[in-house]
């Protein structure tokens, strides 16, 4: 092996194990956050001992918490990546696909409630996080109007805007966080009353 050769393996043994040592802070904030129930701001002492690494080197790869939030949210995107798509492909009636977007939508939001609460908290003085928040809600309404694109269309044209709005503000993850965390409902008796709310503003009449 040249030198050159030595020195190229040895600056990516190096880059390797820095990524290693930021991935690993990311996943202990996370952790942290979850166990937490949402804590925006676990210490920089609680994410080094949880991450293994020293309290030194969660400041060399970050410039401070925030950065390291906003990595973790990243972190979180691509693991929740696989609950975001919503294929209702086989269902044959309306009520099939409220059924299955609504038992989809429950699944997603009982494994990001956590981190959205600490992301909520920490948008207001990170414009990332805001900016990213934004995009999240703008795809999930997206997303909600055109697998319901058939029902919307069939309403009265007076309505669709206003039901489809309505459609999307029932199923978004805050009105998920009011029927668990404020009114006490369970995940099985939340997802129902967000199946009965999307099914009444999709049935159509004044």
């Amino acid at each position: 092996m040249t030198a050159t050769a030595k020195k190229r393996k040895k600056k990516d043994g190096r880059a390797l194990r820095a990524e290693r040592s930021r991935q690993a802070v990311a996943r202990a904030m996370l952790d942290l956050i979850r166990e937490s129930e949402g804590d925006p701001r676990p210490t920089a002492a609680a994410v080094a001992e949880r991450a293994g690494v020293s309290l030194r080197l969660v400041f060399h790869h970050f410039k401070d918490m925030d950065a390291v939030l906003r990595h973790a949210m990243d972190l979180q995107a691509l693991r929740i990546a696989p609950l975001v798509p919503i294929d209702l492909g086989p269902c044959r009636s309306v009520d099939e696909k409220v059924t299955a977007f609504c038992e989809r939508r429950a699944m997603l939001y009982e494994e990001i409630t956590p981190t959205r609460r600490a992301a909520n908290t920490a948008a207001s003085s990170s414009p990332k996080l805001a900016e990213n928040l934004t995009h999240f809600r703008a795809a999930k309404r997206d997303q909600l109007a055109y697998l319901f694109r058939d029902e919307v269309g069939a309403l009265p044209e007076e309505l669709r805007a206003a039901r489809l709005a309505a459609a999307q503000q029932a199923t978004s993850w805050m009105a998920w966080e009011s029927l668990r965390a404020h009114q006490g409902l369970d995940v099985a008796g939340a997802t129902e009353v967000m199946a009965a709310s999307l099914r009444a503003l999709l049935g159509g009449g004044a």
